[in-house]
């Protein structure tokens, strides 16, 4: 349901009220992470605006960026105290929010509405001119509602207090919201003893504080999960909690290889890993007995192998058919796991319904059309890099990936130890219609140890080679095309700079006179990662292609560079006539 407001909280949004339209002197405009922002920022003496004027960025950009990272696709947001829409419009154009926003000061509220407006947020944002607290009240001067009230049954993923001194009565107000939802909640206390009093309101929900922002601070409190004996395990609890969204699930287990010399790193890897999992299968490439430490534990079950060490970790599939129904994750001998790794793993996994796969990098390849022997080229979404909102890729990497034995039913007997493991993954992946994400997370979420031969957030060359075409366009799960005719090679960073689709994932196809190295180095080097394909014009456009253009037609859009620009293409007489005109005569005819 959308948001209830009782008659004491009606805003004058709501009512159809008038937005003012801002000075243009008062408007700041800026680009942030490739979205384009203007803001209103009218009152020269307050602090928010003048750091957003001065900076060119939102106001604690850094702080939004690492929140958003921990929100799940599609998130809904309750910003109070929202003032001129700063926290409100991060969360809407940056994480893709539905966001509910509070602001009780009129004229400050008439700039949220127009920085709503600036920004083409009327639907995303809803902005309510009401004061928030613990219980509903009139006045002669204000009308005060409780979250509860203003929220009914709506779900909501985060809360932002704004401090005011009223963040305890807003909180009380909103224990309804607190029970059904779980929420993190991010709030900024007057003091001690204001943080003291949140802390001590939020405990019985089963709320800690996790982390702490800047220098003001900002607090972040979410609902952790805890053992006990009536509640069943740990991963009985989190899968209690996402059971509505996923196929039967019996448990959560990892696997993960390793080879002679790295004990260090595997018995790390391995501490950090046990206490969030049923079980951990351990493949022992090289070994002729297992290490020690592996032997005290119940839920480790080891097997050792003499063959070669260089086994391209395909070990981490050794565990697959030894059980059913289960979340299986791929780890890392030289990774140290979060405490939150399976819960956030299992949650986005389970965002797909459990048909996904869910990891923390991938890959997307730059291809070339009927070029076999190209230098392979590749962008990929690091370790240790955030990332606000989960992207398509087509290679998930087995670092950290997670998907259920139903939708991956094979067994280790099934795995070639030839091709490495994320060859192999994107393969059966792409041959079986399963969409891969790289999840969104903070930056440095995993912590990469420090090993002699450091495999973590390497793409192997080499692997790229054994995976045939793939496009996330021709999946279950599609996404637009883009064709785009190129001219030169040197206008290919301004063409890609005014690309701007709504879009966060793509498959960008560039017709271009040469696919060069330079020309790959450049697309793949772009910071929004799209997936991308050269078509060459002196080549013949392979079967491939010719039919994702023609199974996407309505979902394709033509442009041409022109100068530093971009111009809509007409094919004036049909895809085929285009084809044959632009390309070398095709192989299909």
């Amino acid at each position: 349901m959308g948001l209830m407001t009782s008659s004491q909280a009606i805003s004058k949004h709501a009512k159809g009220g008038r937005v003012n339209t801002p000075a243009t002197k008062s408007i700041k405009r800026f680009t942030a992470f490739n979205v384009d922002i203007a803001l209103s920022l009218p009152t020269t003496t307050d602090h928010v605006q003048r750091t957003i004027r001065e900076n060119g960025v939102f106001y604690e950009q850094q702080m939004l960026a690492e929140l958003s990272a921990l929100l799940p696709e599609s998130p809904c947001i309750v910003d109070v105290g929202a003032g001129i829409g700063n926290y409100s419009l991060f969360f809407a154009l940056i994480a893709g929010a539905r966001t509910l926003c509070f602001e009780a000061d009129p004229q400050v509220f008439s700039t949220l509405e127009q920085n709503i407006a600036l920004n083409d947020m009327v639907t995303p944002v809803e902005p309510h001119e009401v004061s928030l607290g613990a219980e509903p009240a009139s006045g002669t001067s204000e009308h005060i509602a409780t979250l509860d009230t203003c929220l009914a049954d709506q779900h909501v993923d985060l809360i932002r207090l704004a401090p005011s001194g009223t963040e305890a009565d807003v909180l009380r107000g909103a224990t309804a919201v607190l029970e059904r939802s779980h929420p993190m909640v991010a709030v900024q206390p007057a003091s001690l003893d204001a943080l003291a009093e949140i802390e001590a309101l939020l405990r019985p929900f089963g709320y800690r504080k996790t982390r702490r922002y800047g220098d003001a601070p900002v607090f972040l409190f979410e609902k952790g999960l805890k053992a006990s004996a009536d509640q069943g395990s740990y991963t009985q609890q989190l899968l209690e909690s996402v059971k509505q969204n996923l196929p039967q699930t019996t448990g959560i287990y990892a696997g993960l290889s390793t080879t002679p010399g790295n004990e260090v790193a595997l018995r790390a890897s391995v501490m950090s890993l046990l206490p969030q999992v049923d079980g951990l299968f351990v493949y022992l490439a090289g070994y002729s007995e297992a290490p020690n430490f592996l032997n005290k534990f119940d839920k480790i079950k080891y097997t050792v192998s003499k063959e070669t060490a260089d086994f391209s970790e395909v070990g981490r599939f050794w565990g697959l058919g030894q059980v059913e129904d289960a979340v299986f994750i791929t780890c890392s001998d030289e990774i140290i796991y979060p405490t939150d790794f399976t819960a956030r793993m299992v949650a986005e996994l389970a965002q797909t319904k459990g048909v996904g796969m869910a990891c923390v990098e991938g890959t997307l390849l730059v291809q070339v059309s009927g070029d076999a022997q190209s230098q392979p080229a590749s962008s990929s979404f690091a370790l240790e890099r955030e990332l606000i909102r989960r992207r398509r890729v087509h290679i998930p990497a087995t670092t950290a990936c997670a998907f259920h034995t139903k939708t991956v039913p094979v067994s280790f007997a099934e795995c070639d130890p030839g091709i490495p493991a994320d060859a192999q993954i994107a393969t059966y992946a792409e041959t079986h219609n399963i969409s891969r994400y790289v999840i969104p997370r903070p930056a440095a979420w995993l912590q990469t140890l420090k090993t002699e031969r450091r495999t973590a957030g390497k793409t192997d060359k080499g692997a790229l080679r054994t995976i045939p075409p793939l496009s996330l366009a021709s999946s279950e799960d599609r996404v637009p095309t883009i064709v785009l005719s190129l001219e030169k090679d040197d206008n290919i960073i301004s063409a890609l700079s005014a690309l701007k689709p709504k879009v966060r994932d793509l498959a960008l196809c560039i017709v271009c006179d040469a696919a060069t190295d330079r020309l790959k180095t450049l697309v793949s080097q772009h910071q929004c990662k799209w997936e991308i394909h050269l078509l060459e014009r002196k080549s013949p456009l392979s079967e491939f292609y010719q039919k994702l253009l023609e199974d996407n037609a309505e979902r394709t859009t033509y442009l041409e560079v022109r100068g530093r620009g971009l111009e809509p293409l007409t094919l004036d007489d049909g895809l085929n006539e285009w084809i044959d005109a632009t390309f070398s005569k095709s192989e299909h005819s």
